[in-house]
């Protein structure tokens, strides 16, 4: 065989030897349904759109439910807050140098508050603008029962 009966494609250009490559190359035809395939069923059963349905209402209704009872939570523990606001006697304290918010609102809790809701009673009571105070200046707390 003499080089002409060769045919070099790509990187055989660079083979040491050529290599043979059939002069008429043979393609296979697989016959089918091209790129999309049928995917079988997860459980072997179809679901049914009026299925599927159903079932984003069944959650749609429990999200709501859910965010039904938070907020009326939420607005009961509003309501009760703002009651017990409403019911609090303040006295006038001189803060301390090292005072803070969160300090004073633990030395005169109020009953069913945490810390931080009667640190903010505080500051709304005193009208504050930031966290900060200023040792020697005066300002509004709980009175402790």
């Amino acid at each position: 065989m003499s080089t002409r009966d060769f045919q070099v494609y790509g990187n055989l250009a660079l083979a040491a030897e050529p290599a043979y490559v059939e002069p008429n190359p043979r393609f296979t035809v697989i016959e089918g349904r091209g790129a999309r395939a049928e995917r079988p069923a997860v459980s072997g059963r179809h679901v049914s759109r009026a299925a599927v349905a159903i079932a984003a209402t069944v959650v749609a209704l429990l999200f709501f439910a859910v965010a039904l009872v938070g907020w009326s939570t939420y607005a009961g523990r509003a309501e009760a807050h703002a009651d017990t606001l409403s019911h609090i006697s303040f006295e006038e304290v001189r803060v301390q140098a090292g005072d803070s918010l969160w300090s004073l609102a633990s030395q005169h809790p109020i009953n069913d508050f945490t810390t931080q809701e009667t640190a903010d009673a505080i500051a709304e009571a005193n009208e504050l603008e930031g966290v900060v105070l200023q040792a020697g200046e005066t300002i509004l707390v709980p009175v402790s029962r």
